[in-house]
């Protein structure tokens, strides 16, 4: 003889698993936790050696004293780009290898000039920050759109080849 009980549970939901949280932890950086509002951005270059072997992979490099915007991994346009109003943007890692001296510079609206790394040639550098930019630094608010830029310059006595990466939370506010 079996004996079961039966009782009434309340549905809650549509009846459905929710795999939406799965999903999205996907799209997150271990150990950081988006919320709703918010949502990753990167920027980054890559100077690539050609080679005959990839007839389709050019050789692309920064000159010696010469310079290069990076690109928005969303677009795969060259910077700057314009934030719009009722968004912040603000850099949380930085990486970067490279064959020549680096400096890397990010320029907000043609007031501020951040130092976002100078590294010498033959070194890699990976970096967490706690808040290298922030656009809440001059517009706590929102309330204006903003022109992001960033440059990479080879400071060494030949051509750069390597890559910088950034990597940003750009959340919107209210």
């Amino acid at each position: 003889m079996k004996v079961t009980r039966t009782f009434t549970v309340e549905q809650q939901g549509v009846g459905k698993p929710d795999y939406s949280r799965e999903v999205f932890a996907g799209k997150e950086r271990a150990g950081i936790a988006l919320k709703y509002n918010q949502h990753f951005r990167a920027f980054g270059g890559n100077w690539t050696t050609g080679d005959p072997e990839y007839p389709l992979i050019a050789d692309y490099n920064i000159a010696a004293g010469s310079k290069r915007h990076l690109r928005d991994s969303d677009t795969n346009e060259l910077l700057p780009i314009t934030l719009e109003a009722g968004y912040i943007l603000s850099i949380i890692s930085i990486g970067y290898t490279v064959t020549q001296d680096l400096m890397v510079y990010l320029y907000a609206d043609s007031i501020a000039c951040i130092s976002l790394g100078v590294t010498s040639g033959g070194s890699a550098v990976y970096e967490n920050k706690l808040r290298e930019f922030s656009t809440i630094w001059y517009d706590p608010t929102a309330v204006l759109s903003h022109t992001i830029d960033i440059i990479a310059y080879n400071q060494g006595g030949a051509a750069l080849y390597g890559a910088v990466g950034i990597l940003c939370i750009v959340e919107a506010v209210g």
